[in-house]
């Protein structure tokens, strides 16, 4: 007997057919479970996005509200975040990139008067530039664009209005709104007038030149060897100048290497005998010299316990000396090489004679005492340092 064949519903479909998760209109028209799915996708973002539309109208007249559409960055309703949802429709209507449907209600509301879309206050990038140009002739006779940041003209914040369009033409079709051809044009005029600059200034010719201003202030132009906590300002110089010697020398991958115009200016240095790139190997004997004239002059030998953070002679002396107590009391300190013997007696020898205080053992280390003591040794070298007057030398600060 002939069966009548009937045409298998969803229902009966295979567990794991496409056509089983088809409604009956897909499946009619051929799509694919792909094309299923993005359907699906685009009816969810559409109902969320009316849920949200939806929720906002009901916010602007709950609790006694005006009508006003203009909710607050955190302002929810329904268990919805309609605050932020709505900064993003700002931005994206801004940026033409909302489908029809959608910006036709959104307009609707602002030809009402109850939304807007541009802040209240806004200015246009025209306009911004027009500030700018304003400020510019105010302040320099028109010479200089390269308004700080924080700068305000007439109500305008120019300087970081300005700092985001260099973002912008530096980062071209890549940026998150790209500048308009007509936009990119006006700061291409303003560079060849050589009255803006749009690429990042480099720091290093202006860093170069505090080294410069320590050498000539702190050491009379002998050296350039900035100590390495050494500050201008808020400009860590020192540990600039260290981070200069690493990449003159290479082998790091920290790093990028010297320009050969930078590598020029730190090779003339060196050549003139006034910068180390490699540490010298007595400049921890010159900075204990140091110490011990320091005790003469400042307590006439009574003790050589430098305050922290004090400096001598053009080197941060007290910071060198914390140092060397921890040292002392650890075989091993971070990345400083372990005291060697020589160095390890001649803190001891002052220690013992009660003319300079050891490091505090703290936390874990407090019961192991002070660490390895250093050897007896000959000590007739450091008394006769202690009892005689040290000849000046000049003043060099080198780190070790």
């Amino acid at each position: 007997m002939r069966l009548k064949s009937r045409r298998r519903g969803a229902s009966d479909a295979a567990p794991h057919s496409p056509t089983a998760v088809m409604p009956d209109g897909d499946a009619r028209d051929g799509a694919t479970a792909r094309d299923v799915a993005a359907r699906a996708a685009s009816r969810a973002e559409d109902d969320a996005w009316d849920a949200h539309f939806d929720a906002l109208l009901e916010w602007s007249v709950a609790d006694g509200r005006d009508g006003s559409c203009n909710a607050p960055w955190r302002a929810t309703h329904a268990g919805l975040n309609i605050g932020a949802w709505l900064q993003n429709q700002r931005a994206r209507a801004r940026a033409k990139k909302m489908p029809r449907d959608r910006a036709a209600k959104l307009d609707a509301l602002t030809a009402a008067g109850r939304l807007w879309i541009d802040a209240p206050g806004r200015k246009g990038w025209k306009e911004q530039l027009e500030k700018l140009a304003a400020w510019a002739e105010e302040t320099n006779g028109g010479v200089d664009y390269n308004a700080p940041v924080g700068t305000t003209h007439e109500g305008a914040k120019i300087g970081a209005w300005l700092a985001t369009q260099r973002t912008r033409r530096r980062d071209g079709e890549n940026a998150r709104r790209p500048l308009k051809p007509e936009q990119a044009a006006a700061l291409d005029a303003l560079v060849l007038r050589g009255v803006l600059r749009c690429e990042k200034a480099d720091p290093w010719p202006r860093k170069w030149a505090l080294v410069l201003k320590w050498g000539e202030e702190r050491a009379n132009g002998e050296h350039f060897n900035v100590p390495y906590d050494y500050k201008d300002g808020d400009e860590r110089v020192g540990v600039w100048l260290n981070t200069q010697r690493q990449r003159f020398r290479g082998g790091t991958t920290k790093n990028l290497p010297l320009t050969p115009w930078q590598t020029e200016q730190m090779q003339a240095m060196i050549d003139a005998g006034k910068l180390w790139v490699h540490a010298p190997d007595d400049v921890w004997e010159k900075k204990f010299a140091l110490l011990l004239r320091w005790g003469k002059e400042k307590t006439r030998g009574v003790n050589y316990n430098v305050p922290q953070g004090e400096e001598y002679e053009g080197v941060n002396l007290g910071s060198w000396l914390s140092t060397q107590r921890a040292r002392l009391l650890h075989e091993t300190l971070g990345k400083n090489r372990p005291l060697s013997d020589d160095e390890r007696r001649k803190l001891q020898k002052l220690i013992d004679d009660g003319k300079l205080r050891p490091a505090t053992p703290r936390g874990k280390n407090a019961a192991k005492g002070q660490g390895k003591r250093a050897p007896r040794g000959n000590l007739d070298d450091v008394d006769a340092a202690l009892n005689v007057d040290l000849p000046h030398t000049s003043k060099r600060g080198r780190k070790t």
